[in-house]
């Protein structure tokens, strides 16, 4: 079943508006097209498995498979529900995959193969001359600033005098690189992971997954991490193209504005308010969560025009933001309530085409009981734990809510609807997920706020962020083109910094790499310790470093080279190994020997000064066997 049209056609779909211009008829019947697509997709498939990477398979699916709808429904719905479908897809394959018998890669090879394939016949059936493509203007607008970062890592991977990785290795990557290790060995999703939001290990593993050298521990986990590092940006870029997507929608089709104001719309999720807290706390689910606000946005937009297909789109986004990160489903759900009511006249018109939202419904709800549910019964409902978070201010927060709550009362009147109804039902919802997740805090003896709201908090200021900067584009536009003949993009962008600045106050004092997330990415530290680690974990992944980066100093390096060394060696999230790698100071004999009987013998003590003098500390200090260690030097270790 094709996406329905239905209401007024979207003015994006039709030639020469918004994001569709005309690619001109096609003869009906002609098999020609169709034929050349099938080649193009089998050639993906091919592609992929010769460069063990899953992105030309990704690309050429997701390209058939909007062009497909784009006609009916216009570009941006056809995106957003794409990537919902896709997404939840995905998760879908991962669940049945382990029970296949065929590897990971080639599960979701097959899956995505069809489904491109499944779109290719949809595209074969459509009428004459309804073949629509993006301007080249607009595609300018939304893909520049992906493409020029693209290019400009590039360049540092190329130019760095050592592996460029350290970047990818902050935070919570380390538990990251062990979940995702875990789906991708065990070929998908299992319930005895116990993982409530899989959504971002879906993603990250299966990204990771082809190609992956399972047999070499020092492989597997740079290769995990490279993979986890090359999804992050590329979930960042992605959320920049939602950004533009939303602030091009704002303006007419012919307006001079529309460049400026997609490249400035992009530019916003790779401030260090957004990206910048992304890389440096390892949030592995924070971006898709915030795609799929953004994503729910873009269906919510859409609901007068194609009201059964926006719906769609809605129930697809409470289904995916489910799995991408509980606390946000209820704004996606909230919303599709909201869409209903509003739309019910249309919908009850809708005939067989309601089958679409009703199928997706039905697989929301199954999904929820037989998954969802009992993840959240066996977690014990609503987390309430404490964790490193970004700073956010609650003060300011608050007020910056109270005076755009204020501003849509007074402008009511000139205010879209659309944007009068998300905003209130959205802020109704996320209230209550805040409430919950601070009362869960002060049940464990918490403050109200702290990680978890904030988190919360942040992810949802990020999508709104983007829509306030879409919504009142043109109103600064207008007062830059009366004062200095501006475009408004300069004033939109100061504005949004000031904001975020009071918000979440960069590290001091303000640089261009504490301001701009690809400059502190190219910037990244520690590549040369990492790069050692590897080659330690090549030799013998069991080992421990102790006084290697120094002395004087390389206390921290000792500390970051171990945390790998020993989360590399965990077997899964809940192995006692990990606790020594948060907070063992290898220089004291007593640390050391925390790590050896934790790891249960067979241990390497790699140090850089007298071997024989830490051997003997050891042997007196420490309870283990020294049959169960090994003490060497950096030579005799390289050596081996």
């Amino acid at each position: 079943m094709t996406l329905a049209t239905e209401g007024r056609r979207s003015p994006g779909s039709r030639p020469g508006t918004r994001l569709g211009t005309r690619l001109g008829t096609r003869p009906g019947g002609s098999v020609v097209t169709p034929m050349v697509l099938i080649l193009v997709v089998l050639a993906s498939v091919v592609a992929s498995a010769g460069l063990d990477s899953a992105l030309p398979l990704v690309a050429v699916t997701v390209g058939v498979s909007i062009a497909a709808h784009a006609p009916r429904v216009g570009w941006h719905l056809s995106t957003a529900v794409v990537l919902l479908a896709l997404t939840v897809l995905q998760v879908v394959v991962s669940w049945f995959a382990p029970h296949v018998g065929w590897s990971l890669a080639t599960d979701s090879a097959i899956a995505w193969c069809v489904w491109a394939l499944v779109h290719v016949a949809l595209l074969a059936r459509l009428p004459a001359g309804t073949w629509y493509g993006p301007r080249v203007r607009d595609l300018v607008s939304i893909g520049l600033v992906p493409l020029v970062l693209a290019g400009y890592f590039g360049w540092t991977a190329a130019t760095a005098a050592n592996s460029w990785i350290g970047w990818s290795m902050q935070g919570d990557s380390a538990n990251n690189m062990i979940l995702n290790r875990e789906f991708v060995e065990q070929g998908g999703l299992l319930r005895s992971q116990g993982n409530g939001a899989p959504l971002a290990t879906v993603l990250h593993g299966s990204w990771a997954a082809p190609g992956l050298d399972l047999d070499s521990r020092s492989e597997a986990v740079r290769q995990m991490v490279t993979g986890a590092g090359v999804m992050m940006l590329a979930l960042v870029a992605l959320l920049s193209v939602l950004g533009s997507m939303m602030a091009l929608r704002r303006l007419p089709a012919g307006s001079p504005q529309r460049v400026a104001a997609g490249v400035a719309a992009g530019l916003i999720p790779w401030l260090w308010c957004i990206g910048g807290y992304v890389f440096s706390y390892g949030y592995q689910n924070a971006t898709p969560g915030m795609l799929m606000l953004a994503l729910t946005w873009l269906c919510w937009t859409e609901q007068r025009r194609h009201a059964v297909t926006a719906v769609t789109g809605l129930v697809l986004a409470t289904w995916a933001a489910a799995i991408a990160w509980g606390p946000t489903l209820l704004i996606p759900a909230f919303l599709l309530v909201a869409a209903v009511v509003r739309q019910r006249r249309t919908l009850r018109h809708a005939g067989r085409t309601l089958l679409l939202p009703l199928a997706a419904l039905l697989g929301a709800l199954a999904y929820g009981v037989l998954v969802t549910l009992r993840d959240l019964t066996a977690q014990g409902g609503v987390p309430g734990a404490d964790g490193a978070h970004p700073p956010l201010d609650q003060d300011w927060l608050i007020g910056v809510v109270v005076v755009a709550a204020v501003g849509l009362v007074v402008l009511y009147r000139r205010v879209d609807a659309d944007l009068q109804w998300g905003f209130w039902v959205a802020l109704v919802a996320a209230g209550l997920v805040l409430f919950q997740l601070g009362r869960a805090r002060q049940s464990s003896d918490l403050p109200f706020w702290g990680y978890y709201p904030i988190k919360f908090a942040w992810i949802a200021l990020t999508v709104a962020a983007l829509v306030a900067f879409a919504e009142t584009y043109p109103f600064f536009a207008r007062i830059s083109r009366r004062l200095w003949a501006g475009s408004g993009a300069v004033l939109a962008l100061s504005i949004a910094y000031a904001l975020f600045f009071q918000l979440s106050a960069p590290v001091r004092p303000v640089s261009v790499s504490g301001v701009l997330t690809p400059v502190r990415l190219h910037d990244s530290n520690l590549d040369a310790v990492y790069d050692e680690m590897f080659d330690i974990m090549a030799v013998d992944p069991k080992t421990v470093v102790s006084s290697y980066w120094g002395p004087p100093g390389g206390e921290g390096e000792d500390s970051q080279t171990n945390f790998w060394l020993l989360e590399a060696g965990a077997y899964g999230i809940a192995d006692p190994i990990r606790f020594p790698a948060y907070t063992m100071n290898s220089r004291d004999p007593a640390g050391l020997c925390w790590a050896i009987t934790s790891w249960n013998g067979g241990v390497t003590v790699l140090t850089r000064h007298d071997p024989e003098r830490l051997a003997k500390k050891l042997a007196r200090d420490c309870v283990a066997d020294p049959a169960t260690y090994d003490v060497v030097g950096r030579r005799d270790f390289f050596d081996r």
